[in-house]
């Protein structure tokens, strides 16, 4: 029986690579708050800009406080991380999450995420354990779990996966553009396909038998975001 844990040189990595993609992330968005409405109304003016420069400054403060509360709360549950593979199957335990264990005989497929982690499907359709590639020693993990079972690249899940986060993409790239637009049918199909792919990710969140520590909240604002686009749609 082998356990395996996330250090604090493991997270520091997996910190720069957090905040090499939402810094930038909240800089365009700040930055097309700052200059999309001057050039679509009345062009590039000076005090326009200055005046939108002062009222994202509470935007800007915001996005801080909410990277900061983010890996403070991922520290706390990347440090508590602990995945134990044993002859009898894999257990795994982590802060704010309820312990979940898969026989082996219950092992459905072990998957190998591009990132390097691995996925540990069960026979029950939330039954999923997520091993970030981050883990200590993941090499040996990817022993550990190939002595277990056979370990794919190429799985259903993982493409029914991608093609979620896809579609829920181009359904809010459609919403944006469409917002405003005279043509009311294609504005409507746009906004329920949101809908939609909202409802399937506040089903995931509400099954799941790993939830985190911000599920609840993703929750709240899943639903608040479902009931303003309907109204939206509606009016």
């Amino acid at each position: 029986m082998s356990e395996f844990k996330i250090s604090e040189v493991q997270y520091r990595k997996f910190r720069r690579r957090f905040l090499s993609i939402s810094i930038p992330i909240s800089v365009l968005i700040v930055a097309g708050m700052i200059f999309l409405d001057p050039i679509r109304t009345t062009g590039i003016s000076i005090p326009v800009l200055f005046f939108n420069l002062a009222y994202l400054v509470f935007p800007v403060a915001l996005f801080a406080y909410l990277i900061y509360r983010i890996l403070r709360r991922l520290h706390r549950m990347l440090i508590s991380y602990s995945l134990t593979i044993s002859e009898c199957g894999i257990t795994f335990d982590q802060w704010y999450a309820v312990p979940l264990s898969i026989n082996l005989t219950e092992i459905k497929e072990i998957i190998k995420t591009r990132s390097g982690g691995f996925l540990v499907r069960g026979q029950a359709r939330n039954e999923i354990i997520n091993i970030p590639c981050w883990v200590d020693d993941i090499g040996k993990v990817e022993e550990q779990l190939r002595a277990l079972a056979p370990i794919t690249t190429d799985s259903r899940f993982v493409l029914r996966s991608r093609l979620h986060a896809l579609g829920l993409l181009a359904a809010f790239v459609l919403f944006i553009c469409l917002v405003g637009s005279p043509n009311k049918i294609a504005q409507a199909i746009s906004n329920l396909s949101i809908v939609g792919f909202l409802g399937w990710l506040l089903h995931s969140i509400r099954t799941s038998k790993n939830p985190t520590p911000d599920d609840r909240v993703m929750s709240r604002i899943i639903i608040f975001f479902m009931v303003g686009i309907l109204l939206i749609t509606i009016g």
